[in-house]
């Protein structure tokens, strides 16, 4: 999927049409390239949906060395064993307010 201003979800009348769903309690999974939406139109969209999405120019992706000793509970974790990857992390994502709605489960330590 692009993303950008080629990003599906916000051509024609899309935003409206998977907000209709977003209100009726229908799930919404988005990955790589599916998270970046413009500011201005999907963004806030995007933080209401699914807590987030990548903002061109102001998030990063770096990559690091991923070391989880310990992995929290949490229904999505059931079955995660600790692990050790080396990925390019997207940080610094537009979150809402306070974090109000998001539950961090994996978080790269500070400093790293």
């Amino acid at each position: 999927m692009d993303g950008g201003s080629g990003h599906p979800i916000i051509q024609d009348d899309h935003l409206k049409i998977i907000g209709g769903l977003m209100k009726k309690g229908v799930g919404l999974a988005c990955v790589h390239y599916a998270v970046e939406v413009p500011k201005d139109k999907g963004g806030p969209e995007f933080l209401d949906w699914i807590g987030g999405y990548y903002e061109d120019r102001w998030s990063t992706n770096p990559h690091w060395e991923a070391d989880f000793t310990g992995i929290p509970k949490h229904p999505i974790t059931r079955g995660v064993k600790p692990f050790q990857d080396s990925r390019r992390m997207v940080l610094q994502h537009p979150f809402p307010p306070e974090m109000k709605g998001v539950t961090p489960i994996l978080v790269r330590p500070a400093g790293r």
